[in-house]
């Protein structure tokens, strides 16, 4: 297989960065402003009661817009990062399937149970976590994965539990479920021996 450029991990980082900018800035008038969650309904996150109404898109959608710049950021960083190998390993398409996938279904699981007014799924860290579960795939399967891709990976499961332990007091469901299925998808688009030059990036 040979090293193309992952243009499918540009345009997810880029569009993720441009959305939340953009939304920031028309709210508050700064692109690196804090956004309230429940602002972030009228902006592309989603709720359980706009699911019920049929507006499935927004679980596309709430995957480019944050609360918080620097969370943004964060995820911007290492979905590019992670996604960089997994679309090299896997190739565009397949990679688009499993971001998509692993969003969609972790964000559900982070509302569904949630009362209102607060069950309102946003940002892109459920398909990060997918990225981090196929990552390891790579990982495992790979002869010669980029040396930095160990360090992302622990740094961005590392981040994500703290956080979640600081905040919510235990592991987000969404978070656990976005995994699950971008490591379960990984297992089975990615080539169960990566060529040699995989590293040469």
């Amino acid at each position: 297989m040979k090293n193309k450029f992952p243009l499918v991990s540009v345009v997810l980082g880029v569009t993720t960065l441009v959305a939340s900018s953009t939304v920031a800035t028309v709210v508050n008038g700064s692109p690196w402003s804090v956004v309230r969650i429940l602002q972030l309904r009228n902006y592309g996150a989603v709720n359980n009661a706009q699911l019920a109404d049929g507006e499935w898109c927004r679980l596309m959608t709430s995957q480019f817009v944050h609360v918080r710049p620097a969370h943004m950021l964060f995820n911007v960083t290492t979905l590019f990062l992670l996604a960089t190998c997994v679309e090299r390993a896997a190739g565009s398409l397949r990679l688009t399937l499993l971001w998509m996938l692993s969003g969609i279904a972790g964000t559900y699981a982070s509302i569904y149970s949630v009362p209102p007014p607060y069950d309102i799924g946003s940002g892109a860290s459920q398909a990060v976590m997918g990225l981090a579960g196929a990552a390891l795939i790579v990982i495992r399967r790979s002869r010669a994965y980029p040396w930095w891709l160990k360090g992302t990976l622990v740094v961005t499961l590392g981040t994500a539990a703290m956080l979640d332990l600081v905040f919510s007091y235990s592991i987000k469901p969404g978070h656990v479920v976005g995994f699950l299925v971008g490591l379960i998808m990984a297992i089975g688009i990615i080539p169960s021996t990566v060529v040699r030059n995989y590293g040469d990036m």
